[in-house]
């Protein structure tokens, strides 16, 4: 069980963390690429309905 001092760093270690990946993807998802076909705005028709733009 960590001490409540070392608590804090955790948490703090764990969101820059989890906010480094969210800025990764973000910034792939926006930054133009080969890929656009891919992404939600440009979705083909036959994703239209889905609610995540994201194929499975």
């Amino acid at each position: 069980m960590p001490t409540p001092a070392t608590l804090p760093t955790w948490k703090i270690c764990g969101l820059a963390v989890l906010l480094a990946i969210l800025t990764v993807v973000l910034t792939s998802c926006v930054t133009p690429n080969d890929q656009d076909s891919s992404l939600p705005w440009n979705a083909p028709a036959s994703w239209e309905g889905q609610n995540l733009g994201v194929p499975l």
